[in-house]
């Protein structure tokens, strides 16, 4: 079987600066990955990101000197082996791979990527939309642009503008939220902050202290009356075992742990020592996003709005209504090129 496979830089320009702890960025650099074979053509997308060890040059890297064994694309144990034997660290770029080969397989089957996992049922929780780091108008700005999204997520960097950009959200709404500290609090003030942000109706505190810190985090967590869900600690190589110690749940993201199926298998895992499942996202086209919404009657609690920050979206996929991320039908991940793009 003569296969082709191609990857390319994927510039997705934001609607608006994006800033969290880390600072910020007004284009989303990410790659897109298509192998052709068989009158088939299967895309995938990955997200790499600085915080991790990658980019989006060596994403590129990775993909544009990979050499596939002569199996099939429905043989992903050789194709996704090989690639990790050159490069165990790109997970962005393994992940882009593996949703190409999962969008060829369905689309030579017919069968749509929930279908091909086994994953059935509707979303059960409508996905949160994200507020970065701002000024106090832009907030409550931000807060009215968002009014379809029944539940938002707000970017916090430590100190007392916490306490600033949160009144600034409760001024303009009453909608349940959740924080995202992004690793910026210190141990000193997350106690009384966490309290607080209950009494304003915060629903979830995503990685309030730096990674590895599961000490702190539990410590916390044993007077923390709202979840405290691992992001940043959520990462190949982890032990769960301080995961389920320090958290109540972890931000399962496709593009940070390689891809589809070991986002399923942290699913399970997670499940099997009582952490809860938030289906997270970076900035990431429709490509991405569609991916991701077939695992997300798997979540208790889902964050599926990368797309949706975009001035730009190049692909058609996932539908959005009133907050709830709905897979796309048809085969493979069931992602289309707009037609002011050209044709997929």
């Amino acid at each position: 079987m003569s296969i082709v496979i191609r990857a390319e830089a994927l510039d997705l320009p934001l609607a608006r600066t994006f800033r969290t702890s880390r600072g910020g960025k007004d284009t989303a650099a990410n790659v897109v990955v298509s192998v052709a074979g068989e009158g088939t053509v299967g895309i995938g997308e990955g997200a790499p990101n600085p915080r991790y060890g990658q980019s989006q040059e060596s994403a590129l890297e990775a993909l544009r000197g990979f050499r596939p064994p002569a199996a099939a694309p429905f043989d992903q144990n050789d194709w996704l082996g090989a690639f990790d034997e050159d490069h165990p660290n790109e997970t962005a770029g393994r992940c882009a791979l593996e949703m190409a080969l999962w969008d060829w397989a369905g689309k030579r089957l017919g069968k749509g990527l929930g279908e091909l996992l086994g994953v059935k049922g509707q979303p059960s929780a409508a996905s949160s939309w994200t507020i970065s780091i701002d000024t106090p108008d832009e907030i409550e700005a931000r807060v009215r642009e968002a009014a379809a999204w029944p539940v938002l997520k707000l970017k916090l960097q430590g100190g007392a503008d916490d306490e600033t950009a949160v009144r600034c959200l409760r001024k303009a709404t009453d909608r349940p939220f959740r924080v995202d500290a992004n690793e910026a609090w210190s141990a000193d003030e997350a106690a009384e902050r966490a309290l607080w942000l209950a009494s304003e109706g915060c629903e979830m505190i995503e990685q309030p202290f730096p990674a590895g810190s599961f000490d702190e985090t539990e410590a916390l967590r044993a007077h923390c009356p709202i979840p405290l869900v691992a992001d940043e600690d959520v990462v190949v190589g982890v032990a769960l075992d301080d995961l389920a110690r320090a958290y109540d749940g972890i931000n399962v993201k496709l593009t940070r742990l390689g891809g589809i199926r070991e986002a399923v298998r942290w699913v399970h895992a997670a499940r099997s020592v009582g952490l809860e499942v938030l289906l997270g996202c970076f900035v990431e086209s429709s490509l991405g996003i569609s991916a991701a919404s077939h695992l997300a009657p798997l979540a208790r609690w889902v964050d599926l709005d990368g797309a949706a920050l975009l001035a730009h979206d190049p692909f058609v996929g996932a539908r959005v209504d009133g907050g709830v991320v709905h897979p796309a039908s048809g085969p493979g991940i069931g992602v289309a090129l707009r037609e002011s793009d050209g044709k997929n």
